[in-house]
């Protein structure tokens, strides 16, 4: 079995692969090495989401994270075709995309997934597409929440930018939530954003919000240029830290 450790990190670009052609099985390693090259050359903290038939091949290829893209609330035993934390954290996962708008998930269900992956060590990024639905999952702690606009996806229009009010509100409600975590043992929740982010820009304005990071697919996975673009979302990132610890120095 893989040695797993949660992520720790102040400000995260995930990159979520989906099953894109270009993005799977071949090409998700080569697609990860690029992303872990920026990585090094840049400092930020950047992690990728690959489909689990990928996860193996693509964390032994690489030393950034790897995440899965869906995990069940299942166990060992008789649990055909589910997808298990347990299973996830063998193959080299470090963590694990929860509730996508891609592939939701029952709020039970969802509550399950969520504790599997806090018993297998796995870091769980857990997707939203209102405030409402966040003031819900709060409740049981997921490590990460990101507000996602299911109209935004892919449409090359961020959500930084084109709702800054809703990030920056979603972004206080989640950080305001610590103190609860605290209490429960618990690290605090980090607030995330992903849906059209595009370039640095965005990234930028994300993190202006009050966000540690956004998710990022098709603008990079579909990019002509997919290290170009990763490489201008990681300076992003890795200048809004930078900044931040001018600020405690």
């Amino acid at each position: 079995m893989k040695h797993v450790a949660k992520i720790k990190v102040k400000h995260m670009l995930l990159i979520n692969f989906k099953t894109y052609q270009n993005s799977t099985g071949a090409r998700a390693v080569a697609l990860a090495k690029k992303a872990d090259k920026v990585a090094l050359e840049t400092g930020a903290e950047i992690a990728v989401a690959v489909d689990a038939t990928s996860i193996n091949a693509v964390s032994s290829a690489v030393s950034i994270p790897v995440f899965a893209q869906h995990v069940d609330p299942a166990g060992f035993g008789a649990n055909t075709g589910h997808i298990t934390a347990d299973m996830l954290r063998e193959a080299g996962a470090r963590g694990a995309i929860i509730n996508h708008t891609e592939k939701k998930m029952e709020f039970n269900s969802l509550v399950g997934s969520i504790a599997k992956c806090r018993l297998a060590g796995l870091t769980s990024v857990v997707c939203v597409n209102s405030v409402e639905e966040a003031k819900a999952i709060m409740s049981v702690s997921p490590d990460y929440l990101s507000l996602e606009y299911a109209d935004l996806i892919g449409s090359g229009k961020s959500i930084s930018l084109l709702k800054p009010k809703d990030v920056a509100y979603f972004a206080k409600l989640v950080k305001g939530s610590g103190e609860t975590n605290r209490i429960r043992g618990q690290a605090p929740t980090k607030p995330l954003c992903g849906a059209g982010v595009s370039c640095g820009n965005d990234v930028r304005a994300a993190l202006e919000l009050g966000t540690h990071g956004v998710i990022v697919a098709s603008a990079i996975v579909n990019a002509q240029d997919q290290e170009a673009v990763i490489k201008e979302m990681a300076e992003a990132l890795a200048s809004a830290r930078y900044a931040a610890q001018v600020r405690v120095a």
